[in-house]
C-alpha cells in the first residue's frame, strides 16, 4: 500500500555509498510493545493480509496513514472520500517526515453481523526511512460504507516503541569527530550519512585516541531514560556511562558520542557498547533497575 501522493511524507533520498573507515554495526531484532488501546465496540474478529481486504478496507488504511503523516481531515475527505478521519490525532511533534510505509500487519478485520455496511479493522503500520530507521503505529477503526464514500465512526492510533532496538556504532580517530559533528543543525539522517562516509580517512592503531558515534535506529519511548555504557564484559547491563554525551532528535531517537583510547580496542573485541534503559528506585531501600536493550562489540576490522 502506498500513501496518497498529496499526503505522502516528504524527505530527502540520499544515496549511501560504501563506507570509508571502520564500520562496526550489529542489528538486533525489534520487539514493539505498549499499553493496550481503549476497548473497541464489540465485533467479530478475523485476520486478513492487507491486499486481501476489500477495497473500502484498503482505503481506510490509506486514510489512517495519511492522517498520521499530517494530512488534514478535509484533504483526506477530498482525496479519498473518507469522512471522520479527525478521530485519528497525529502526534504534535512527529509526522513520519522522511519515512515510507514499509509494512502493514492486519490482525483484525470483520463485518458487523447486526448492521449491514459496518466494518472494523485493526493492526500495525510499520515505517522505515532511507537510512534504515524504523517506527511503528498501532491503529484500530470502525467505519461504515455509504455508497461510494466511507465514514469512520471510531478510530484510535498510538506509536509503538522498541524494547530491543537496533543500534549502529562507528569508530574514528578522535580528530575526525570534529568534521563529522561540525554542523549542530544536522538532522539525524544527515549526521548518520556523515558518520557512514567520513571525509577523514581512518588509520587504525592501538596507540591512538578514538571517537565513537552510536545511533539508535528504532524509535524509543521519549518518556523513557536511556544511556550507552562501555564495558569489558558482554554480559549484563553494567558498564561505564560517563564517557558519553548525547544529542536528541525527533521524539524517540538519539545519538551518543564518546572518546576512548586505542589500547582498549583490540582483536578480539575487549570493549562493548551497551544500550541500557534505567529506572530510578521508588522505595527507600530499593535499588535502581537497569535493563540491557542491545549491545555492540568495539574492535578493529580484519
Amino acid at each position: 500500500m502506498t500513501l496518497p501522493r498529496s499526503a505522502r511524507p516528504s524527505g530527502s533520498r540520499p544515496t549511501i555509498r560504501a563506507a570509508v573507515g571502520l564500520l562496526l554495526a550489529l542489528a538486533f531484532g525489534w520487539l514493539l510493545a505498549g499499553p493496550a488501546l481503549a476497548a473497541e465496540p464489540a465485533r467479530e474478529s478475523g485476520i486478513a493480509p492487507p491486499d486481501l481486504l476489500p477495497v473500502h478496507g484498503q482505503v481506510v488504511l490509506d486514510a489512517v496513514a495519511a492522517r498520521l503523516a499530517g494530512a488534514e481531515p478535509a484533504l483526506v475527505a477530498a482525496d479519498l472520500g473518507v469522512a471522520g478521519i479527525e478521530a485519528i490525532r497525529p502526534e504534535t511533534e512527529f509526522h513520519y517526515e522522511g519515512f515510507d510505509l514499509a509494512e502493514i500487519v492486519i490482525d483484525r478485520f470483520a463485518a458487523d453481523r447486526k448492521t449491514s455496511g459496518r466494518f472494523s479493522v485493526a493492526g500495525e503500520l510499520r515505517w522505515k526511512d532511507v537510512i534504515g530507521r524504523r517506527a511503528a503505529t498501532r491503529f484500530a477503526a470502525n467505519y461504515r460504507v455509504e455508497g461510494k464514500r466511507l465514514a469512520i465512526e471510531w478510530a484510535q492510533a498510538r506509536p509503538l516503541f522498541a524494547e530491543q532496538p537496533a543500534i549502529r556504532a562507528f569508530l574514528y580517530p578522535a580528530e575526525a569527530i570534529r568534521a563529522i559533528e561540525s554542523d549542530a543543525n544536522d538532522l539525524f539522517a544527515g549526521l548518520f550519512l556523515k558518520a557512514y562516509q567520513p571525509e577523514v580517512p581512518v588509520i587504525v592503531g592501538p596507540e591512538r585516541d578514538y571517537a565513537l558515534l552510536v545511533f539508535v535506529m528504532d524509535r524509543m519511548d521519549p518518556a523513557g531514560t536511556y544511556e550507552f555504557r562501555l564495558a569489558e564484559q558482554a554480559e549484563g547491563s553494567d558498564g561505564e556511562a560517563g564517557h558519553f554525551r548525547y544529542r536528541g532528535y525527533e521524539p524517540g531517537w538519539f545519538v551518543g558520542a564518546a572518546l576512548i583510547h586505542g589500547q582498549g580496542v583490540t582483536r578480539p573485541p575487549s570493549l562493548w557498547i551497551k544500550a541500557v534503559r534505567t529506572e530510578k528506585a521508588s522505595g527507600l531501600f530499593s535499588t535502581d533497575k537497569n535493563h540491557l536493550l542491545a549491545r555492540v562489540p568495539v574492535g578493529f576490522a580484519d
